[in-house]
């Protein structure tokens, strides 16, 4: 799913509490490439389009995996459905 405004563009991935460390990985992956072709796209009509992949994942996700994830520029939450955010 693609949210934005005037010059902002969050690309968002949601995963259910059932998924597994590849599935987010995968996600992280996928995340990467949707902003590579978005970015290319804006580029043509924007000077500087700020484009945020998110992830949300439905469980607590390890620390290792969620350092990767924001290490590749994909801005990673993990959702308690009773509780909030984790972090």
């Amino acid at each position: 799913m693609a949210v934005w405004d005037s010059q902002n563009y969050w690309l968002v991935r949601v995963l259910s509490g059932g998924a597994t460390d590849f599935a987010f990985e995968r996600a992280v992956f996928e995340s990467i490439a949707l902003k590579t072709a978005f970015e290319a796209e804006l580029g043509k009509s924007l000077p500087e389009p700020l484009v945020l992949p998110v992830v949300f994942v439905a469980r607590q996700v390890n620390d290792p995996l969620v350092d990767w994830g924001f290490q590749l520029g994909v801005y990673v939450r993990c959702v308690d459905l009773d509780a909030g955010l984790y972090g």
